[in-house]
């Protein structure tokens, strides 16, 4: 699965179905994005259903994706020491 693949299905993905290519986007993302997700996470309103936290996480995965892979975001890679990020990436599923 690629990146565009995976951006492209994350919000019909449900269950054990998300899990493996959470993981594999995970492992690519720079620092910055994780922490973003971890910030996301920390300040859902738990008293929320959780369809909604989905529904939501799986925008701030794409906005990740999306800056990961733009001129911003290639500049944030290189100083992280990570490489490029494209479309065409092949995520590594577990």
């Amino acid at each position: 699965m690629t990146i565009k693949e995976f951006y492209d299905s994350i919000e019909t993905m449900v269950g054990d179905s998300r899990v493996g290519p959470l993981e594999a986007v995970a492992k690519l993302f720079s620092p910055i994005s994780i922490k973003t997700l971890q910030n996301f996470q920390d300040a859902w309103d738990m008293e929320k259903p959780f369809e909604e936290f989905v529904k939501a996480q799986n925008k701030k995965i794409q906005t990740c994706i999306f800056l990961e892979i733009s001129v911003a975001g290639e500049i944030v890679r290189e100083a992280s020491n990570l490489p490029k990020l494209s479309w065409d990436t092949i995520l590594c599923i577990p």
